[in-house]
């Protein structure tokens, strides 16, 4: 294997997972950096053997690589730069659109360059990119647009949830350090046009042009499709056929890959190739393999370009461009060598690639195929029948190229799912053979039909109408399949989060069956590496199961609750699960599975809903939908519910789980040495605010009670001070966000608590916690902790002692912004 791209990709990558890790120690890379690149020059110039004399450049790509992406985490803003005025208060921003709108079901994303604040006393200029969401469809906008947008701005930060999706630091590394929101599309006004942007002015309306025909297909299913994979838009594929796609093993279907530029650039080199031999005079002189393949090459480019460049687009454009130079030049083409340039130029013009999910997934998935290629050649064959002097028979090349789509396939399969694993927690057994059924199908009909169909409407409609419909009929036929295989149990596996020694393990287990072909050395290293693997897999289950402790885990939801119990034994419970909306965020998708993935949950026993406000039971259907647990406890019924209450409730029952409504009297429940009681509601209906039929729980184990009490207010606090001696807890679960109308003086002193924790989100415009509040209880000696500011807050105890743990360092208020041209610091 020939890669001498290979030691520079690798440190380079090295560099940067080590300014994610550490940005702090931004001094240190900026010294490293000056000493070592003028040192690792001299020795290169003064090294005599060659073989020597890049191993000092090897090492000062190491602080430059972390140096680059630790700037980009923490970057020091200029005074004028947006990110100052970041306070949450409207603001009437003037900018460009950069980019084309990303337009969804339930709103817009717009990228906008900046330019100056408007208000009453004339305008501030300032610079900076903001991301704005508008909660509307918003249509006709171009790139280059010059707009005024009445916006709250605020900086991207983290929730502080173990094993969640880590926004500030993704939203940071793509050079976006400010996102705001506008109310509706009434506040956009476009006022004129940059100058700058005429060229992506045209590519953008032809792309309107062709998303507009695609509009002709009525199936919403396939018209998603059709604008994902010619387009690279997958704003319009609905949510379930997307979970279809990723319990089938086929969510890389979903994106612009190599097979997509792989078809573009074979398409037009032989639609070239033909037109040269047409030219007795150009075959004399030229090759015409050479001028087609050179001619393609910019086509190729257009294309990725025109699909908005992913990252998977890029590197097979690389890649693409690597193997043309090496045959135009007539060198050596090696494809792990032209894999190493593509992934170090990607992440040399961009360091957030690096990080993307996207990213590694193609990579790993290439490298899998690459690595496969040498099990082809025992079949390839026809070898020998050509050294006897006869050609191969047809079954013969039949076995060989359905063992090369076997093995291919199952090389990527195996090499993709241990990071399908880390950052969905989920595999799919059945990926193989989804992929043997449905890929041939897209690539080898859907896609070049599709690309012939899309090309033809770009010069006349009515003859693509005809291939639109051929095009639509293979795209159902795709959508079919992969509907039927993601129904069938067991498709689709949900999973713990590995651990990175496991993923290591398991990399290492495919190196020694691929990388290494002779020698005892290949099976040793396969089965320690397995047996480390399940060792590992193994003690974490263990460990998880005899763990003797009741542990409460309070998460960070923004402005709603979600709680993990943690019984002693190994029992779950999942009381609440944060908000959800339908285009806005799930909360029990985006934060409480994949924390319950980190903790290695892949069953509940119990879910319990406090009462039917969206902010509690909304991400409650997507644990529900995920993980099928036991019961569904919920407070009684009071009448007419909800409709959306009313729907989660028919969800569960669709999936079998048994609900169990609650109430003051009812007999305690005891799992795992933990006595379960339900304060509140009463059986009688004695409430009448929905807040006040939260269900209020009191676990106790040993000496250590914890009280969680929903959005109760005041009326119901009075209720449970019947009888004082039952709410007596040593922590207390703040109810209904620490708002005013709660934790009433007279119920904190029959609480007593020594610790509470508060579930609100940063800065919300609800004002909760209230700062009366806050003062109660620090007045009463409370130690308060918040999720808002410290992130999940997670309690263990053996029933004697109590342990807190919080997972986001506290944050302090931000400066307000100035307000007009003299109000600059």
């Amino acid at each position: 294997m020939v890669c001498p791209a290979c030691p520079p990709l690798v440190v380079y990558a090295a560099g940067s997972l080590l300014g994610r890790w550490r940005p702090e120690w931004q001094r240190w890379f900026w010294t490293g950096s000056l000493f070592l690149v003028p040192l690792a020059l001299a020795l290169f110039l003064l090294c005599r053997r060659s073989r020597w004399k890049v191993v000092p450049l090897l090492f000062c790509m190491v602080p430059l690589g972390a140096l680059r992406v630790s700037l980009r985490l923490r970057p020091s803003f200029p005074p004028d730069h947006l990110v100052h005025c970041a306070s949450g208060r409207p603001l009437l921003l003037e900018g460009v659109l950069i980019r084309e709108p990303e337009v969804r079901e339930a709103g817009s994303l717009l990228a906008l360059q900046v330019r100056a604040i408007r208000s009453s006393k004339g305008a501030l200029r300032t610079r900076g990119r903001a991301e704005l969401w508008v909660p509307e469809r918003v249509t006709g906008l171009r790139v280059g647009d010059i707009l005024l947008a009445e916006a709250r701005l605020k900086v991207p930060r983290r929730l502080g949830n173990p094993g969640a999706f880590d926004r500030k630091t993704r939203s940071f590394l793509a050079g976006t350090y400010v996102r705001g929101s506008v109310r509706d599309g009434r506040r956009l006004l476009r006022i004129g046009t940059a100058e700058g942007y005429r060229f992506a002015r045209l590519v953008q309306g032809l792309r309107f042009h062709l998303a507009a025909f695609f509009e002709r297909e009525e199936d919403p299913r396939v018209r998603g499709l059709l604008r994902a994979w010619f387009l690279g838009d997958r704003s319009a594929i609905p949510a379930s056929l997307v979970e279809a796609f990723r319990s089938s093993g086929l969510a890389h279907l979903l994106a612009i890959s190599g097979l997509h530029v792989g078809l573009v650039g074979l398409f037009w080199y032989g639609v070239l190739k033909a037109l040269l031999r047409r030219s007795a005079r150009l075959l004399l002189r030229f090759s015409a393999e050479k001028i087609a393949l050179l001619g393609c090459l910019p086509i190729v480019l257009a294309y990725v370009f025109f699909v908005d460049s992913p990252v998977t687009a890029v590197r097979a454009v690389t890649m693409f461009a690597l193997f043309a130079g090496s045959l135009l030049l007539d060198r050596s083409r090696s494809a792990w060598n032209a894999l190493a340039v593509a992934g170090l130029l990607i992440i040399l013009w961009d360091p957030a690639a690096l990080f993307s999910v996207s990213f590694l997934l193609s990579f790993a998935a290439v490298a899998g195929l690459v690595a496969a290629a040498s099990a082809w050649k025992p079949l390839t064959t026809g070898e020998a029948a050509r050294k006897a002097g006869r050609g191969p028979s047809f079954w013969r090349l039949a076995k060989a190229r359905a063992w090369r789509l076997i093995t291919a396939t199952l090389a990527a399969t195996i090499v993709t799912a241990p990071l399908s694993a880390f950052f969905f927690n989920r595999v799919a057994p059945l990926g193989i053979l989804a992929n043997l059924l449905v890929v041939p199908v897209v690539g080898w009909f859907v896609i070049p039909l599709g690309f012939l169909t899309a090309m033809t409407a770009l010069v006349c409609t009515g003859p693509a109408a005809l291939l639109l419909t051929i095009t639509s009929a293979g795209t159902k036929c795709v959508v079919a399949a992969v509907e039927a295989i993601a129904t069938i149990p067991f498709a689709d596996l949900q999973v713990g989060r590995p651990s990175f020694l496991e993923m290591a393990m398991c990399y290492l287990a495919v190196f020694g069956w691929f990388g290494i072909r002779k020698g005892p050395w290949r099976k040793r290293v396969v089965w320690v590496s397995l047996v480390i693997l399940g060792c590992s897999v193994t003690a974490s289950i263990l460990r998880v199961r005899s763990d003797s402790r009741l542990v409460v885990t309070f998460l960070s939801v923004g402005q709603g609750d979600s709680m993990l119990v943690e019984f002693p034994g190994g029992r779950r419970m999942v009381v609440d699960g944060g908000f959800a909306r339908k285009g806005y965020g799930d909360a029990g998708k985006d934060i409480v599975l994949p924390y319950l993935a980190y903790r290695r949950i892949r069953r509940l026993d119990y879910m319990a809903a406090s009462h039917g406000q969206a902010d509690h039971y909304g991400g409650l259907a997507s644990v529900a939908a995920r993980l099928h647990p036991a019961e569904l406890w919920i407070g009684p019924e009071r009448g007419c519910e909800t409709e959306g209450y009313a729907k989660f409730l028919e969800l569960c029952r669709c999936k079998g789980i048994r609900i169990r409504r609650f109430c003051r009297g009812r007999e305690a429940v005891s799992i795992g040495g933990v006595r379960v009681e339900v304060l509140s509601p009463s059986c009688a209906g004695q409430e009448t605010g929905i807040n006040d039929q939260s269900l209020v729980m009191r676990l106790t184990f040993g000496k250590v009670s914890v009280l969680l009490t929903g959005d109760i207010e005041k009326k119901a606090e009075s209720r449970l001070l019947a009888d004082p001696s039952r709410v007596k807890a040593l922590v207390l679960k703040v109810p209904h966000h620490g708002s005013r109308t709660s934790s009433s003086e007279a119920f904190l002193d029959a609480v007593a608590p020594a610790v509470a924790v508060v579930s609100a989100g940063y800065r919300n415009h609800f004002g909760f916690p209230s700062e009366e509040v806050v003062r109660r209880y620090r007045r009463k000696g409370i130690l308060l902790y918040r999720t808002d500011l410290h992130g999940a807050v997670r309690l263990k105890t053996d029933g004697h002692a109590v342990w807190m743990e919080t997972f986001l360092p506290l944050v302090s208020p931000a400066a307000p912004c100035p307000s007009g041209p003299g109000d600059r610091p």
